[in-house]
C-alpha cells in the first residue's frame, strides 16, 4: 500500500489529547472535522479509506495506519475495521 496522505495525518493531528473536551462525543468532532475538508482533501481521504474498507484488513494493519496518523486517541476498545467503514461514511457524505 502507498503511503498515507497528507489529509490522513491532518485528521490525526485533529484528534489531539483534549479533543474530547472540544466535542460531545467522537463522531461529532469527526463530522466537524469533515465539514472543514476541501473537496480535494475529501476525495484524498475517501480515495485512501475505501480500500482499506472494501478489502479485507488485517486489524494490526489499520491498527498501524492509525498509530501513523498521529491521532493521540486510543482505539482499543473499538474494532478497527468498523472505525475505518463509519469514517468513511461520514467522510463521503
Amino acid at each position: 500500500m502507498s503511503r498515507e496522505p497528507v489529509v490522513w495525518r491532518k485528521l490525526g493531528g485533529y484528534l489531539h489529547q483534549d479533543y474530547m473536551l472540544d466535542f460531545p462525543d467522537f463522531w461529532s468532532g469527526i463530522d466537524a472535522f469533515s465539514s472543514d475538508l476541501s473537496k480535494a482533501e475529501r476525495i484524498e481521504l475517501i480515495r485512501f479509506l475505501r480500500p482499506l474498507v472494501e478489502n479485507e484488513q488485517p486489524g494490526g494493519h489499520l491498527k498501524k495506519l492509525w498509530k501513523n496518523s498521529g491521532a493521540q486517541i486510543n482505539i482499543t476498545r473499538v474494532k478497527p475495521k468498523e472505525l475505518f467503514e463509519e469514517l468513511l461514511k461520514r467522510v463521503s457524505e
